[in-house]
């Protein structure tokens, strides 16, 4: 059992954590999780990657590779005098333009 918290907007992190040639975060064998992943990263028709990554995912699923339990949040109290509070595709906070008054 591993706990990892990695996130990206894009599901290509699913080539990262799982590919065989990559980090391979859960150690799982070279199959055609392989093949999907590779292929998914490689196209540029939006509507062949999500008919991929949806079939990495189902693969991921099917093998217990992956078993989220837990749903990060995060949560924030903040004064109506912070302005320009951001956050990015990931959900993590951007304090770059973040100014009080």
């Amino acid at each position: 059992m591993a706990r990892t918290n990695i996130t990206r907007a894009d599901p290509d992190i699913l080539r990262s954590s799982f590919s065989t040639k990559l980090a391979n975060f859960y150690r799982v064998p070279a199959s055609s999780l392989d093949t999907a992943l590779t292929a998914q990263a490689a196209t540029t028709d939006t509507a062949k990657r999500a008919q991929l990554v949806g079939q990495a995912q189902k693969l991921i699923e099917r093998n217990a590779y992956n078993v989220p339990v837990v749903e990060l949040q995060t949560q924030l109290g903040v004064s109506k005098k912070v302005h320009d509070l951001n956050f990015d595709a990931s959900s993590r906070i951007q304090l770059h333009d973040t100014w009080i008054g």
